[in-house]
């Protein structure tokens, strides 16, 4: 039932789009494969049908529509979005025919694009990837496209947008019609444009103020044995999992994973799914992150430096809820870590719940009074979010005083000349 919803809604946006060409004899049957079948069916019907001139489509327009086919598959996958081939895939089909030459009614290199700007934002967790996407789109388009709505709707959606581009992708939806709508990729589904773009609050905004900066500093760690002692240990599981610990904290990922493997090879810890995490994070492969981090968690929920690891990849992917929930288990877990506060402050911010992220950030304070990245973060706080020109002013000159030399310290000193 669940497969057959899926493949109902994206099929809808698929012709509703014009996405397809529905005269192809390919074309057609790879759509009435997803919709009477699945997504691997319809893979199956292509993987037999490689791409010769006597289909009646480019071979660009081919890898599209297999990219398509594993994304729909992907999504389809029971229990959901785990078998990470079908979508290393679509990635790599939908990076082909982005490059589509020549006449181009359906658009296919505007739409290629589009659907990898959803593939890094929904599913790898690379918005910085899917943000660049989306602007060459907008780059290659008027704000009379049909597409326009869409790529301003996912453009603040994925945050990354300046003030001025805020107010005229507003203004856009302002002046849309009532009809107007939004391909919403989460569900791959049209949807009305009005309603869509109420999902996202505007921004505080104070011209010349930054925003709050999130942090992956771990903060205040305990002391790693020195390697040497490490070394010693006679349990060999313990001897790798601390040298492998040892080689995260210092930045050496390959060597940390390499350890863990040897140690995961003997016993099944925790802490391995841990480091597994870690490392792909570090790679990007934001799948087998939560997956390692969610194992880790689910053996050992006292474990707190995976609580926060597990916070930051969720705050990342703007899964406010479930970071503030990591942090909070962070912070329990470790009562005198200065990042795990300023993080869970930051993740409240996002949340819109000024009282607990301001109780957040005193805590902080408490830990690390002089904490540079934390004496900014709470001044800002004071300005575009919980309002007090005083505390705001106290925070300011407190950062110059513990960072003369910072690279915004002329910034920061136009901010208190604003605030008076």
């Amino acid at each position: 039932m669940r497969n057959a919803v899926i493949t109902a809604i994206f099929l809808l946006a698929l012709i509703s789009a014009g996405f397809c060409d529905e005269n192809n004899p390919f074309v057609k049957e790879v759509r009435r494969r997803i919709t009477t079948a699945t997504g691997k069916d319809a893979l199956d019907y292509i993987s037999k049908n490689l791409w010769t001139q006597t289909l009646g489509i480019t071979e660009t327009e081919w890898y599209y529509h297999r990219g398509v086919a594993n994304l729909v598959a992907y999504r389809q996958t029971n229990p959901p979005r785990t078998v990470s081939s079908f979508i290393q895939q679509a990635e790599k089909d939908l990076v082909i025919a982005k490059e589509y030459r020549g006449d181009d009614p359906s658009s296919y290199r505007i739409r290629a694009r589009m659907y990898l700007s959803a593939i890094y934002a929904l599913e790898l967790g690379r918005p910085q990837d899917a943000d660049a996407y989306i602007q060459e789109v907008e780059r290659s388009i008027g704000d009379t496209h049909e597409y326009y709505l869409t790529v301003a709707f996912w453009r603040l959606y994925l945050g990354n947008v300046t003030a001025d581009e805020e107010e005229r992708y507003r203004e856009a939806i302002t002046h849309a019609g009532a009809n107007a709508t939004v391909l919403d990729y989460r569900v791959t589904m049209f949807v009305n444009a009005k309603k869509i773009f109420a999902e996202i609050r505007p921004r505080e905004s104070v011209k010349g103020i930054a925003a709050l900066e999130f942090t992956r500093d771990p903060g205040t760690i305990s002391v790693l044995p020195i390697q040497r002692e490490i070394e010693l240990n006679a349990d060999p599981v313990r001897r790798y999992l601390d040298l492998a610990l040892l080689a995260l904290a210092q930045g050496r990922y390959e060597q940390a994973d390499q350890n863990a493997q040897l140690a995961y090879a003997k016993k099944h810890e925790a802490e391995c799914y841990y480091v597994f995490g870690r490392y792909a994070y570090n790679r990007g492969d934001m799948r087998s992150a939560e997956e390692n981090y969610r194992l880790c968690v689910s053996m050992k929920p006292d474990f707190a430096p995976c609580q926060f690891w597990y916070g930051v990849y969720c705050y990342g992917l703007k899964r406010f809820d479930d970071a503030v929930s990591s942090f909070e288990a962070a912070v329990k877990l470790v009562a005198n870590n200065d990042t795990y506060f300023m993080n869970l402050a930051t993740a409240y911010v996002a949340k819109r719940d000024m009282g607990k992220a301001e109780a957040a950030y005193k805590k902080a304070e408490l830990i690390s009074p002089m904490h540079p990245l934390l004496l900014r973060n709470i001044g800002t706080f004071y300005v575009k979010y919980k309002p007090n020109k005083v505390f705001a002013e106290t925070y300011y000159k407190k950062y110059l005083a513990v960072s003369p030399n910072a690279p915004d310290r002329n910034i920061v000193r136009t901010w208190l000349d604003r605030l008076h």
